[in-house]
């Protein structure tokens, strides 16, 4: 994904962190929780992949 390339290294760091949490999640709320987070750092990924384009 093209956006992916986007994410700064603290924010890729944070996405590995994540996906680990989400192995060993407990709850919905939890992994909904996760799932969030993840959206967003996406969403900042693909609005910083669209600035550039333009």
């Amino acid at each position: 994904m093209v956006p992916a390339n986007y994410l700064s290294n603290e924010e890729k760091f944070i996405i590995k962190t994540i996906k680990q949490d989400i192995k060993y999640c407990k709850s919905k709320k939890e992994l909904k929780m996760l799932e969030s987070k993840l959206d967003t750092l996406l969403a900042r990924a693909i609005k910083r992949y669209r600035m550039e384009k333009n």
